[in-house]
């Protein structure tokens, strides 16, 4: 695996785990149904 290729996965992982945080916050806020 070539170096660039790794730093994408990683910022792909990030992302995903942002995504995630903002998934669980706005879980937490019940009153703002979708």
């Amino acid at each position: 695996m070539s170096h660039k290729v790794a730093l994408r996965y990683l910022r792909i992982d990030e992302i995903r785990q942002k995504r995630l945080d903002m998934k669980n916050l706005s879980d937490h806020r019940q009153d703002e149904t979708l």
